[in-house]
This record gives structure tokens, sequence and C-alpha cells, in this order.
């Protein structure tokens, strides 16, 4: 790690005074989640998090260089503590052509709260697990864009490990029946390099007030699946493994008026993974996720009221044709409904509600979510918000694993930026 960050402060200490534009900031925040029910039977519950990124913006001629250095640490949970960016990486341009490579954030889709086609960004489950945020990842890769039409070829030749809860985590990954069991501390990574390679081409094209993205991804489910065994010592765990993924995917999306009209679907084969078996009898004994198709249509309204305030009502559907809900595929999506209002009031504190449900349409599982944030100062962010998450009766539901998980949080940060140069 201190080798890396050697080497950016050597090119950076040669280029910025040639530089034709060198950007320099940061933004520090600290936030306080708090649930409203806590549980004795994990040592770790709330988190106070505080989180300190930086901005290094170098640009000459076609070349440019973008470093976001990042820490985050929490003061409660230390598996929760970051210290590699997400975003360090490099751009040539020429042309209609250019080419980027290293750490960055690569999201798909159309969609606002789920995304099938976003395959590209492991998901940080140890940060919370209803609602992670996506991390970057080593890529490299072209991309062509003339006009209104454009393709894309990435490789990421670099397999990471998903970030999990840890067993004493308000998260913690559980097994129910006669004996409990706990999430194992190994991962089970894919066998051969080429198994952890991913590849990535993406092309679109856009019609008027039509677009259409179309896509293909080869490579590792960076969410893992899980399969039972034992540990060393002859205890019952559960896994995580990676499976291999064929997806072909689709995003649609057509303005009309004050609508917008947006479908996002993914087709997903595992013929092609490792047949993962439990090693223990009686459970079933494969366990690696049969080919499955995802969809989510939805849209947006949106409406300039009165005062410039701008408000936003979206809907959408979850969809999977795979109807198990059980741990060892993790994907609470399946048949549920998402409403969601997002309000931004023109005025100079850049006040913002946000509002938003999600119904599991087989279960009784509800989650109910609100936020407001604001800009004071011009520099200072405040933010509060909450989530109720109504879980099922049963233990086999999405969120049944995990009881009592409604929260509220409380966010202040700072942010600047400045050009240096030119």
């Amino acid at each position: 790690m201190k080798s890396f960050w050697f080497v950016i402060f050597i090119l950076f200490s040669q280029t910025a005074l040639a530089a034709d534009r060198f950007d320099i900031g940061g933004e520090i925040s600290f936030e306080n989640l708090n649930f409203v029910h806590n549980r004795s039977r994990h040592s770790l519950n709330d988190q106070e998090t505080l989180e300190v990124y930086g901005l290094l913006d170098y640009q000459k001629n076609n070349f440019s260089l973008y470093l976001k250095p990042r820490l985050k640490v929490d003061f409660i949970d230390s598996s929760r503590n970051r210290y590699l960016p997400n975003e360090a990486f490099t751009k040539y341009q020429t042309g209609d052509f250019s080419w980027q490579g290293g750490f960055f954030l690569k999201p798909q889709g159309v969609s606002n709260l789920f995304q099938p086609t976003s395959v590209l960004n492991r998901r940080d489950f140890e940060d919370l697990f209803y609602d992670p945020e996506r991390l970057g990842e080593l890529m490299f890769g072209s991309r062509f864009q003339k006009n209104d039409f454009g393709f894309e070829f990435l490789a990421l030749p670099w397999f990471q490990e998903t970030p999990l809860p840890e067993n004493d985590t308000r998260f913690a990954l559980r097994g129910g029946g006669l004996v409990g069991f706990r999430k194992d501390d190994n991962q089970a990574r894919p066998d051969t390099y080429l198994q952890a390679l991913g590849l990535f081409v993406k092309a679109w094209k856009q019609f008027g007030k039509f677009d259409a993205e179309i896509m293909y991804y080869h490579g590792p489910e960076r969410d893992p699946a899980y399969f039972i065994t034992t540990n060393s010592s002859g205890a019952l765990r559960l896994r995580p493994f990676y499976y291999s993924l064929d997806m072909l995917g689709a995003n649609l999306s057509y303005t009309w008026g004050d609508f917008l009209f947006r479908s996002e679907f993914a087709y997903k084969n595992t013929a092609r993974s490792k047949y993962v078996t439990n090693t223990l009898a009686g459970p079933q004994s494969s366990v690696t996720p049969t080919s499955y198709v995802q969809f989510v249509p939805g849209l947006d309204y949106s409406k300039t009221l009165f005062g410039g305030h701008l408000a936003t009502v979206s809907i959408e559907y979850y969809f999977e044709d795979n109807s198990e809900v059980i741990l060892r595929e993790f994907r609470p999506f399946k048949n549920d409904l998402f409403v969601g209002l997002n309000y931004q009031f023109n005025d100079s504190l850049q006040n913002q509600i946000q509002l938003g449900f999600v119904k599991d349409l087989g279960h009784q599982e509800l989650v109910a979510k609100a936020s407001w944030a604001l800009v004071f100062a011009k520099n200072f962010s405040f933010e509060i918000a909450g989530t109720v998450v109504r879980r099922d009766s049963g233990s086999t539901t999405p969120l049944g694993f995990f009881e009592n998980n409604s929260y509220v949080l409380a966010k202040i940060g700072y942010k600047q930026i400045q050009s240096l140069a030119q």
C-alpha cells in the first residue's frame, strides 16, 4: 500500500506544473447510524463513520490522470475500515477513441434502486447489507463514441473477494434449523485465472428520444452464493463461492413529455459454472444457481412546480423468473414493487427530500426509506435519513435472516475543490 501512494506522489510532483488543468480538493464527512433495536447476541450494533476523500485531477492535451484517495474509519466496527481508492485511473483520447485503465466505478443500468445489468463492481456488504455501496475494480478498456453511437470493451484482470459481514456484526450470516451455523472465514475463489477474468462489451445508439444499450459480460458473479461445509474443527459453516456468469443485457429508455419510460433486462446463464455441492448430506446437492432472467420496467414523471421546485415520481417493478428465495443465492429482488419521490427545492440551501417504498409482493416484507439533505455555507452539507424494515415471519425470505434492522442516521460533511492551473 505504501508503494502505491509513493508512485502517485511521484507522478503528480513531476506533472502538476505542466498541466493544462490541475484540480485539487477533498471532502470529509461524519455519519452516525443507529439501529432502533439493539441485538444483544451481536457485539456490534451501530455505526460511527469518518470518511475522507481527496481529489487530484490532472489534464494535459489528450491525457488525464484522476485520483480520489479514500480513508474510511468506523469507530465501532473496524471491519468496515477502507483505505484504498475506488477511483484511480488514467485516460487517453484521440479522435473518437479513448483508452482507460486503473480502478474505477462502472455502474450500468437505468433503474433507481436495483440494476441487474450492473455486474462489474462488487458491493460492500460490510458497509450496509440492505443498501451496500459499489467498490472500484481494476479495469482496462477502450471506448469509441461518434455522435449518437458508441461501443466499449473492458477487461477485469484482477479478481477480488466481496466484503461480507463478520460473524459478530449486525448483519451476520447464519443458518437455521436444529443446529445453527455461521459464515466461514474463507471464501471459495475461482479455481483458475481464466475463471476469475472478467470481459465486458457494450454498444449503444440513440434514436431521437429513444436510447438503447446492449451488452455482454463473461466472468465471475461479484455477489457470491453459499454452500454448507465444515471447518478444520468440524464445525458447520456457510462458505461463500463465486460462480461463472454469461450475461446478455439490455437497457432501454424513451422520453415522452414529462415521462421517462425505462426498462432493464438481463439473462444470466450459469451453464459454464463449476458444479458446487454441499459437503454434508441432506441439503440440496447442487448449490450452483441455475440460469435466470431479471427484468425491471419503470417510469419517471417529472414536473416543475411553483417557485421552480422539481418533483419526480418513480415506479419500478423487479422481476426474476427463479422463484427460490434461499440464502445460497441471495438475490432479494424477485417480485417487488418500488415507488419513490424525489423533491428538489429551488432555494439557496439546495434542500432535497427523498421517499421510497419497496414491497415484496409475495411476502409481508416492506422497506420504507426517507431522507432530507441540504447544503449550507456553500461547502457544508447535512443529511438525516431513516429506514423502516418490516420482515416476514418466515426465516427463508430475503430479509427474514436479519431481524429488527430499522435505523436512523445523521451525516454532516464539508467539500472543497480548487483549480490550481488553467
